[in-house]
């Protein structure tokens, strides 16, 4: 495998030990982009690399932990970019992540410890809601030609008030 650049070069690092699941497809779609990745463990004592272009906190199953708050808040803050991808499985539903939220909530999001379920059998694939077909608004009617999308496990991510202007 060769990748070629001219006078760029971009470093992810991944978040680890936070029972996460694999990263394989990230990593291999981040390698074809001109990216190299490197894996971070979650600690009491962390630092961001000084070479990270964008930290990935990738399917986590567990909050971090509140010592990670700061270094990641400041890495942030001072430009840094972050990708959070949050899986809901069964291991994972009540998980409310009050640390990666104190960090997140600072720029006007929030992961929430709820799903979205749908309510109506007309919709629902299965009898717990979960898997289910929603319809399409108009505003996306350009992303698919079907009506209907299938939905599992929706787990919301929303805006929250929050009086900073960044």
């Amino acid at each position: 495998e060769i990748s070629l650049t001219s006078g760029v070069s971009a470093k992810a690092y991944f978040v680890s030990g936070l029972k996460n699941g694999s990263s394989v497809q990230l990593k291999s779609i981040l390698t074809s982009m001109g990216f190299t990745s490197d894996d971070v463990t979650s600690a009491e004592v962390f630092t961001v690399p000084d070479d990270c272009d964008l930290l990935i906190i990738n399917g986590p199953e567990t909050d971090i932990p509140e010592d990670m708050v700061s270094p990641i808040r400041q890495y942030i803050l001072n430009g840094g970019k972050i990708l959070v991808a949050v899986d809901f499985t069964e291991a994972n539903q009540s998980e409310s992540f009050i640390n990666l939220n104190k960090i997140l909530s600072e720029f006007n999001i929030n992961v929430d410890d709820y799903l979205i379920i749908e309510n109506d059998v007309n919709h629902q694939l299965t009898a717990n809601g979960m898997y289910s077909l929603l319809d399409k608004v108009t505003d996306y009617a350009s992303f698919s030609s079907a009506n209907q999308l299938r939905s599992s496990f929706a787990r919301p991510v929303r805006s929250i008030n929050n009086p900073t202007n960044y």
